[in-house]
């Protein structure tokens, strides 16, 4: 509209017609136009264009200070900036103030230029509200989105083509155990757990060459304590404006899900192998019946020797029969909704025990055990019949898995507490390290335990009696060498 820094007229001015032409071209731009006198700092003259966007007349306008129209916190600044008789160096964000006091964002562009022998200023405001608050909410949502992104259960990550990593999530830390510059710029494969890495690298290679927009997966992945966890992939494909392909990928930690559903498919084998053994025990002792009947059927004399040994191995395996139909039924109630409960009372165990041994199985006498009680007398509080089934338990174990070894051992002593204690250690074939954690779970047997008649409930149903009465029941073995139970009466 002017030339700067001149005195002759503006070269649009000298070509408009006449002044009311140049005043419909001067009101007839969009942006809001001020022009202000140096010298007396006040505003002279402006556009339809800014009376429109502030609300005021003209004559509200002209001859009130250039500062009229921003802000009270930012007059004496902008009045400094003015004095310096200085234009600003390129154009910049400021707010003006309309009548009503409503602020508006502004872009503006300052000039400074002598028009009829008198310096004037002369700035354009260009109205940048929309376009800050449109900023404003993109930001919004962008702090939003990275809040999202950063409290976010899933592991996010950015990959490229080659597979690297190129950004990672603040959570790597607090689920993998690495910090992100551990694994910026690595290829996501180095942690596949080995018996994955074949087929995932072979599988997302496959997908990523396709060009299909996403693929899932699920793997193990190495976590910096340097055990594995499961997580289940998402992959998007991305393709940046300068062409580039990226890889978003989502990553959910599954390990505790994995985990269950092995156990549940754990379980469930073992109640397979149990229906499977305790059906074949079951069987046993009834062809042992039908055999043994038919042999009794065919002897006169049942006081005989043979109808003695038939009579015998009747009742050797009606009463393996009957134990083991009992401890499927304890376990029914155990896991009955109202559950069992213990009737505990004072007890004296060195007579618990007298009775638990009198009821030894006859091959126990071949071997009495050793006994030893280092205590005058050893009170405790339990329900006598539970405890009887859990000492003669582990007794009967004691036996059952030391054929043609040392007779047990059984004590009664008092540990550094004064607690009352009762161990049993045999000299059999002990138990592997690794069955020991899963001891006491239900249909669980030591691996070199097949060859020896057993269902797995047994020591399941020691360790819940043992709660019941709160008892801490523990175990030391080594293989082949024989194993220690431990029975620790709380006062």
């Amino acid at each position: 509209m002017y030339d700067k820094n001149t005195t002759n007229p503006p070269n649009a001015l000298a070509a408009t017609s006449s002044a009311e032409g140049f005043r419909t071209l001067f009101d007839l731009l969009p942006e809001m136009v001020f022009v202000a006198d140096e010298e007396s700092e006040q505003l002279i003259d402006c556009n339809q264009a800014a009376l429109d966007k502030l609300g005021y007349q003209r004559e509200e306008l002209i001859g009130q200070p250039h500062t009229i129209i921003h802000p009270p916190e930012n007059k004496a600044l902008v009045a400094e900036g003015f004095r310096q008789r200085t234009p600003a160096k390129g154009d910049f964000i400021a707010e003006v103030v309309t009548k009503n006091g409503e602020r508006i964002s502004v872009q503006i562009t300052d000039s400074c230029a002598m028009v009829d022998g008198k310096k004037i200023r002369l700035a354009i405001f260009s109205d940048k509200t929309r376009l800050l608050r449109a900023e404003q909410r993109l930001a919004k949502r962008e702090k939003q989105y990275r809040q999202l992104v950063q409290h976010s259960a899933d592991l996010i990550t950015i990959s490229s083509e080659d597979m690297k990593l190129l950004w990672v999530s603040d959570n790597v830390k607090s689920m993998m155990g690495f910090d992100k510059a551990e694994v910026m710029q690595t290829s996501f494969l180095d942690k596949l757990h080995p018996h994955d890495l074949p087929w995932v690298s072979t599988y997302a290679l496959e997908k990523m060459e396709s060009a299909e927009k996403e693929f899932e997966y699920t793997a193990r992945f190495l976590h910096k304590s340097g055990h594995y966890k499961w997580l289940k992939n998402h992959s998007i494909r991305q393709e940046e404006p300068d062409g580039q392909v990226i890889w978003l990928n989502y990553s959910r930690d599954i390990t505790a899900e994995k985990q269950l559903q092995e156990k549940k498919e754990e379980i469930a084998r073992l109640k397979s192998d149990f229906a499977s053994m305790a059906s074949h025990q079951l069987r046993t002792p009834m062809s042992v019946f039908a055999t043994n009947l038919e042999l009794l059927e065919n002897i006169q004399d049942l006081k005989s020797p043979l109808g003695q040994r038939a009579m015998n191995r009747m009742r050797t395996e009606s009463d393996r029969m009957i134990a083991l139909v009992d401890d499927v039924l304890l376990v029914s109630k155990l896991h009955a909704e109202q559950g069992l409960s213990a009737d505990r009372q004072p007890l004296e165990l060195t007579e618990e025990l007298q009775d638990i041994l009198a009821a030894l199985p006859p091959e126990a006498s071949e071997r009495p055990p050793v006994l030893k009680v280092e205590v005058e007398s050893a009170p405790v509080q339990a329900d006598s019949k539970q405890l009887q089934h859990l000492i003669g338990n582990i007794i009967g174990n004691a036996y059952k898995y030391s054929v043609g070894k040392p007779a047990p051992e059984i004590c009664i002593h008092k540990d550094d507490k004064e607690q009352v204690q009762l161990s049993v250690k045999d000299f059999g074939i002990g138990i592997p390290r690794e069955d020991l954690p899963h001891l006491f779970e239900q249909f669980r047997r030591a691996s070199n335990a097949n060859g020896i008649v057993g269902t797995g409930l047994g020591l399941y149903i020691a360790r819940r009696f043992a709660e019941l009465n709160q008892i801490d029941i523990s175990v030391e073995s080594q293989e082949k060498m024989g194993t220690t139970f431990t029975l620790t009466f709380q006062s």
